[in-house]
């Protein structure tokens, strides 16, 4: 992948105008973080999205190609 990160979530697609894409979240993105807390696996990931309720505001860390960027996702109810 040409990263030098060993721990996150891989972002490999989007789902078409959800919560993420709207966001500025990208294909190939690593979600490092959510909300202050580390994100090394799924089951992590999933927890914290799981946790937040549609309207909620996750504060997403990602690193994008090297560069960690703090990323604001406004969770959207589902289409």
């Amino acid at each position: 992948m040409g990263i030098s990160i060993s721990q996150g979530v891989l972002i490999e697609s989007l789902v078409d105008g959800g919560s993420a894409q709207y966001a500025g979240l990208q294909p190939k993105d690593v979600i490092v973080g959510v909300n202050g807390r580390d994100i090394k696996t799924v089951p992590e990931l999933q927890e914290a999205v799981g946790r937040a309720k549609v309207g909620d505001v996750l504060n997403v860390k990602v690193n994008r190609k090297g560069d960690v960027q703090n990323i604001a996702v406004r969770l959207k109810a589902a289409q």
